[in-house]
């Protein structure tokens, strides 16, 4: 019942009714904040016969950083350069949810993509 009662005291008293404020912003304006502040997206490679499998992706404010994570994670996972690939891309837009390799993946489209 504290909990109930927490909502019904933050609840404001307007012409006779209790009335509740919710701020409720669509996923796409915060999505579009995000894309503002951390332009440029970075998804990391692992090859393996010759096919690619995502290893590990991140958002990014310059190409600059999305370059030195690539290296990083290529250090972390120790990998050989003949093992990753990466590539940094920027004005994306989200595509699609897929699933690879039983894991939940999120496409985009970028309209610039780089290394």
């Amino acid at each position: 019942m504290t909990h109930e009662r927490q909502d019904y005291q933050s609840a404001q008293h307007i012409g006779g009714h209790h009335c509740c404020f919710r701020f409720i912003i669509p996923w796409h304006e915060l999505a579009k904040k995000k894309d503002a502040e951390f332009p440029w997206k970075g998804a990391f490679y692992r090859i393996v016969d010759g096919s690619q499998s995502l290893t590990d992706s991140n958002d990014f404010t310059t190409l600059e950083e999305c370059q030195q994570w690539a290296v990083d994670r290529a250090e972390y996972y120790d990998f050989q350069e003949s093992e990753y690939d990466y590539s940094c891309g920027t004005g994306c837009t989200y595509d699609e949810d897929t699933i690879v390799f039983g894991e939940r993946t999120k496409t985009y489209n970028c309209t610039e993509l780089t290394k």
